[in-house]
């Protein structure tokens, strides 16, 4: 289901880049760049998979999926850009948006908990403490 998803992305970028291509002749993509996409591609679509059966485990309202969509999606993202304590420095300040956009803690941390196992991750910082209620000075 999600291998399906992430070659019609591939296919999509791929599309989208040959258009800009041919305005810039040098402009090449070599064929390690192009599996690295794919492989890119392939992983999102299992995060977002992952999201997708946690918000089934529970009696989330449909219209929020969208938004613990974004969360899983910048998550992934932020394990791309950084590393140790930056990345979990990183992960609280995105967490605690996502609280104050009203989105349940404990399903929030079901979500970071998945990824972050299925990218083979520690989990930075303790994730016990996502109440969102600790006062801010």
């Amino acid at each position: 289901m999600f291998i399906t998803d992430s070659n019609r992305r591939y296919m999509r970028w791929l599309e989208k880049f040959q258009v800009h291509a041919r305005r810039r002749h040098q402009v090449r993509v070599s064929d390690r760049t192009k599996k690295h996409l794919q492989q890119a591609f392939q992983q999102l679509s299992q995060v977002e998979w992952i999201t997708k059966s946690v918000l089934s485990a529970t009696s989330t309202p449909t219209h929020l999926n969208f938004y613990y969509l974004a969360y899983a999606r910048e998550l992934y993202g932020l394990t791309k850009r950084y590393q140790d304590k930056n990345l979990e420095r990183e992960l609280e300040i995105v967490n605690y948006k996502w609280l104050r956009r009203g989105l349940d803690p404990k399903l929030l941390q079901r979500i970071r908990h998945a990824l972050l196992s299925y990218l083979q991750l520690t989990n930075p910082s303790s994730t016990d403490d996502l109440s969102g209620t600790e006062k801010r000075g």
